[in-house]
């Protein structure tokens, strides 16, 4: 008779049980590395519960910052689909009246739409710009030397 392993599986995946001390751990492979974490619990229903948050909580190496919440665009737009879609149920007859279009007594349903305050050059940048644009001696663009501007002031 062989040996048993040290850790038992449990139907939670990446929830395992170590045999001696009884204790839960939750183990994630991540970037080929595996990522162990001690639960600190050996009841298995506080074990999964425990095994939830960590998953939330670890952010892998490189990975980008965790957006915080939907935009005000996109939360106002699923707004403007459920409440077409709550109207398209009263017109058959399957709600009585459509509780989206209700105005709420505390606060705004939909998000305030927050717009970037937009920055223009100053005019001085913008001549600089196209001075540069004008100047910039590029094949098949239009630069303009001091001997084409004489040719084309001309007429040639």
């Amino acid at each position: 008779m062989g040996k048993q392993p040290t850790w038992k599986r449990t139907s939670v995946q990446s929830l395992l049980r170590n045999r001696s001390s009884g204790n839960f751990y939750g183990r994630w492979k991540i970037s080929g590395k595996q990522k162990w974490i001690n639960l600190k619990t050996d009841v298995f229903s506080v074990a999964k519960l425990r095994l939830n948050d960590e998953a939330g909580n670890y952010i892998p190496p490189g990975a980008k910052t965790v957006i915080k919440g939907n935009s005000a665009t996109s939360v106002n737009r699923a707004i403007d689909t459920l409440r077409r879609l709550m109207d398209i149920a009263v017109e058959r007859g399957a709600i009585h009246a459509n509780p989206v279009s209700l105005k709420p007594t505390e606060g705004r349903l939909k998000k305030k739409v927050t717009q970037k305050k937009l920055t223009l050059p100053c005019a001085a940048d913008v001549q600089r710009l196209f001075a540069a644009m004008e100047n910039n001696d590029a094949r098949g663009g239009w630069s303009r030397t001091p001997e084409s501007a004489e040719k084309n002031s001309r007429g040639q």
